[in-house]
C-alpha cells in the first residue's frame, strides 16, 4: 500500500527510488530518502514532515489519511542507498 502511495504523490519529486532524483523545483531539492541522514531521523519526525509539508514539499494532511502516510513512511524506510 505503501510503494503504490509513494509512486503516486512523492516519486515525481523525490524520485522513484526515492534519492531525490525527480523533478528539480525552485528552491531546495527533494530530499534523498536513502541517505543516511534521512535514515537517523525518528519516525515522528518524518511522520510530521509528510503531514505538515516544508517550504518545498506539499504538506499531505488535506489528500492522505493518518493510516495511508504511516504506509508511506513504513514503504520509505525500505528504500535502499
Amino acid at each position: 500500500m505503501g510503494k503504490a502511495l509513494f509512486v503516486r504523490h512523492c516519486a515525481g519529486c523525490h524520485g522513484p527510488e526515492g534519492r531525490g532524483n525527480g523533478y528539480k523545483l525552485l528552491g531546495p531539492d527533494p530530499a534523498n530518502l536513502t541517505a543516511i541522514t534521512t535514515k537517523k531521523k525518528v519516525d515522528e519526525d518524518l511522520l510530521r514532515t509528510i503531514h505538515e509539508g516544508k517550504p518545498n514539499m506539499p504538506a499531505w494532511k488535506a489528500i492522505l489519511s493518518t493510516e495511508e502516510i504511516r504506509n508511506v513512511l513504513t514503504y520509505i524506510r525500505t528504500l535502499t542507498p
